[in-house]
């Protein structure tokens, strides 16, 4: 299978994104590269990382605060655990949708919500945060049945995840006892 390289949670840090990049482009993966979602919100820069992410055709998914910027809801589809979190998430987005463009706004909303490739013949799903829900939180302390189930309800070999901003991968046993399947969270 080619190596690619997944990435996620951008959140308007141009700075990180150009470094993550760069990191790519040294790697030089046969497979490329793929954006898991969530270009914008809390970061400074959300009109640039677009338009980087734009301009280079990199192959990106929509995230949770990319759909909420997009269809102008009001909300990112955050989980916030203080009140002072969710006060702050609502001068994020405040200042998301302020600062971005009207364009901007209707292209995150026109990204896919998920992509399937087939990586010499491994069936990979990328969604943003599960394949049921955008803003699912599938955390390392999923289990390892939980997470294989979804594999197998996604009819896939591996299912690539961000959202949760924490790395991980997990080998799993596949419920019909076949081979293994892979459940990969990119981080942020």
């Amino acid at each position: 299978m080619p190596r690619l390289a997944l990435f996620s949670d951008v959140h308007g840090n141009l700075a990180a994104l150009d470094a993550v990049l760069a990191d790519i482009d040294a790697a030089g993966l046969a497979g490329g590269a793929y954006c898991l979602g969530d270009l914008v919100g809390y970061g400074p820069r959300p009109g640039d990382v677009i338009e980087r992410l734009r301009s280079l055709g990199t192959p990106t998914i929509r995230g949770n605060y990319d759909q909420g910027i997009g269809d102008r809801s009001g909300d990112c589809g955050c989980f916030h655990a203080t009140d002072q979190a969710k006060a702050d998430g609502a001068v994020s987005y405040g200042f998301t949708a302020r600062v971005l463009s009207d364009a901007d706004k209707d292209w995150l909303l026109a990204l896919p919500g998920e992509m399937r490739l087939d990586a010499d013949g491994v069936r990979v799903l990328l969604p943003h945060g599960s394949p049921r829900r955008v803003n699912e939180y599938l955390l390392p302390d999923r289990t390892d049945e939980h997470l294989a189930r979804l594999v197998a309800e996604a009819d896939a070999d591996a299912i690539c995840v961000g959202h949760v901003h924490v790395p991980y991968h997990r080998a799993l046993d596949a419920l019909d006892g076949g081979s293994r399947v892979h459940h990969l969270n990119s981080g942020a």
